[in-house]
């Protein structure tokens, strides 16, 4: 597995390489959002490296779910149309900024005034507390019916949906399957529990923990490739097969694994 692992970490640097060498020198929203987007997966994806490094699985399925958001965020953007992509991203960093401060100040008014009588100090959660005026401006803005029309096209589901009707794009809804798993892992539910008690107590235990590796390996290194494609053909750099060179002995590994721990 070793060896899966750095053709892993070669095949994302590489991609990291070939996208920065693009963007470097853009300017505008949609490229700071890219920026920022690609940053956040390159850093998660170390994480998830890490944690199958130290065969904490269940935990890198996790890292996998917001390396699957954010992928699709960034796809999502990217496959509109130049005023689209604008409009969006305007969306992303400024209503749902808004909406999401307001939830914030909410919650933490609750904080503090649930444990104003201890000793719980709340300077950490008065910043993040908007002022009653600045709460009621935003609330009145942010009625439940707006906020909803705001964020259902930012879900996941509505998100890769939206994007499977682009005939190229048509086998991302394969992508439910990565997020309910780790929908089952991060609530702790009955499923997660009886999968993760369920491989403890299979003789083939093993087996099923290098193509589980392999399986997160190869989905985020996917997601990787396809959200670096979206960004490149958004700024009329054609390299979809410059990225699938540089993922290519990577996948050639996969291959070899699966063929030899068939079940």
């Amino acid at each position: 597995m070793n060896i899966l692992r750095d053709e892993f970490i070669k095949s994302c640097n590489s991609i990291n390489q070939e996208l920065v060498k693009h963007l470097i020198n853009k300017e505008g929203e949609y490229y700071h959002f890219a920026r920022n987007m690609h940053t956040f997966i390159h850093e998660r994806i170390d994480s998830l490296s890490v944690l199958i490094f130290h065969n904490c699985l269940w935990d890198a399925d996790i890292i996998l779910r917001s390396v699957a958001e954010a992928s699709i965020k960034l796809i999502f953007v990217s496959e509109l149309a130049e005023n689209e992509k604008l409009e969006k991203v305007s969306e992303f960093w400024n209503d749902l900024g808004e909406i999401n401060n307001l939830k914030q100040s909410k919650q933490a008014r609750i904080v503090i005034e649930n444990l104003k009588n201890t000793k719980f100090n709340p300077d950490t959660f008065n910043q993040i507390a908007l002022s009653e005026e600045q709460e009621e401006l935003l609330a009145s803005k942010w009625t439940k019916s707006k906020r909803q029309k705001i964020e259902q096209p930012w879900s996941f589901n509505e998100m890769i949906k939206s994007l499977s009707k682009n005939d190229q794009l048509d086998m991302i809804l394969c992508l439910q399957r990565v997020f309910t798993q780790s929908s089952h892992l991060i609530h702790a539910d009955e499923t997660a529990l009886g999968v993760i008690n369920d491989r403890k107590n299979r003789n083939d235990s093993l087996k099923l923990e290098i193509l589980h590796a392999k399986r997160l390996y190869s989905d985020c290194l996917s997601l990787y490739a396809l959200s670096t494609i979206s960004i490149l053909k958004s700024i009329n750099k054609d390299n979809k097969d410059t990225i699938r060179n540089l993922t290519e002995s990577f996948f050639k590994r996969c291959e070899i694994i699966e063929n030899n721990h068939k079940l």
